[in-house]
């Protein structure tokens, strides 16, 4: 939906169809909606608008309940940097408006959080994280076809989700994932590889911040390694018996054949 900075003409429209989103949310049970920041040529640079415009679609949110999350757009017209947002929310004052922080808008423009600590926790509505391999091109072009899950590309996503988690964010972490083979993928495979990627991604967090009160993942630790009962190797007839003479010429000795299989075992001391 535009709407801060927008047509005059189309404002009294604007805050009617968020009335009507506003009654579709209460029948799906939601309480939350996410605000792009204007994307538009022609909208108004006038910030001092863009907050009355914000102010009176967060008046009318408070009235239903209902949080909006204002987010910055990486080719939002005016507002493209996550504090631009932050500025605009924190002139708005309303308990029902914070923003929205996403990992690929933010660090695609190499913007980082070091004014975070500016912002209260509670302000920030939800977390949005996307990896990417860094490429030189549109930020546009780049976003809708080049997302990836954490872990899977080159932005520094463990930074990020560790100085959020530092500053006492707590709420929730969300996917929000664009390219081209994620949409040809299947459903079951793709929501299994996001959800490790979302372990993963705790497990760094937790691991290269140390003491912390959030609830990450930490996995059980790994079996300790005593020693090896075996090796197997796989071979063709033809290529068993150059194994075999190579073994033999280890000082191996066949030890003997399975039953039923081809398979033999091969002894050096306490080597199988």
């Amino acid at each position: 939906m535009i709407f801060e900075g927008g047509n005059r003409a189309q404002f009294a429209a604007n805050l009617a169809r968020a009335r009507r989103k506003f009654s579709l949310m209460h029948e799906l049970g939601c309480d939350t909606m996410l605000l792009c920041s204007n994307v538009q040529a022609d909208c108004s640079a006038d910030v001092d608008l863009q907050v009355a415009d914000l102010r009176a679609l967060a008046t009318l949110a408070e009235q239903e309940n209902i949080k909006i999350g204002y987010e910055a757009l990486a080719w939002g017209t005016h507002v493209n940097r996550w504090h631009q947002a932050w500025e605009r929310v924190k002139a708005v004052d309303s308990p029902a408006m914070g923003i929205v922080l996403d990992s690929f808008h933010i660090l695609s423009l190499g913007d980082d959080l070091s004014r975070l600590h500016e912002v209260p926790m509670d302000k920030i509505t939800f977390l949005q994280l996307a990896d990417a391999p860094l490429m030189k091109m549109d930020v546009l072009e780049w976003s809708r076809h080049f997302r990836c899950f954490p872990g899977q590309g080159e932005l520094p996503l463990v930074e990020f989700s560790r100085e959020l988690t530092r500053l006492g964010y707590r709420g929730p972490w969300s996917l929000e994932i664009f390219n081209d083979g994620f949409r040809a993928s299947p459903n079951g495979a793709t929501a299994k590889d996001g959800y490790r990627s979302l372990l993963w991604l705790e497990e760094q967090t937790r691991r290269t911040l140390g003491q912390t009160d959030a609830d990450l993942f930490n996995p059980a630790p790994l079996p300790t390694f005593n020693g090896t009962e075996f090796i197997e190797f796989a071979a063709s007839p033809a290529e068993a018996k150059k194994l075999s003479a190579m073994l033999e010429g280890m000082g191996f000795r066949l030890a003997g054949m399975h039953r039923s299989k081809q398979v033999a075992l091969w002894n050096n001391g306490g080597a199988r």
